[in-house]
């Protein structure tokens, strides 16, 4: 399953080369990357937050953008993972 995986990633990574020329390809890798950090970052200030906040309404929010905060990094690490990007 895995190998079928990176092959589908390469086949990705190829098809976004053709498209966007070599450059536009790593910028796109670069990006997704770059989203990923700025999820982390606002998942931890948004957990910061739900244990600071003691509004029912306001406990409630953090809870929901913490949800969408989870379902992005997912998107991006599924992107990620397509792409064969590979943390450093």
């Amino acid at each position: 399953m895995e190998n079928v995986l990176r092959q589908i990633g390469q086949a990705a990574v190829r098809a976004v080369e053709k498209r966007r020329g070599d450059e536009s390809a790593e910028k796109f890798s670069r990006d997704i990357l770059e989203e990923m950090k700025e999820v982390l970052r606002r998942k931890a200030c948004n957990e910061r937050w739900f244990q600071l906040e003691s509004d029912e309404d306001l406990v409630e929010a953090c809870v929901f953008e913490s949800r969408e905060l989870e379902a992005r990094y997912r998107y991006l690490l599924r992107q990620a993972k397509l792409l064969g990007l590979r943390a450093q």
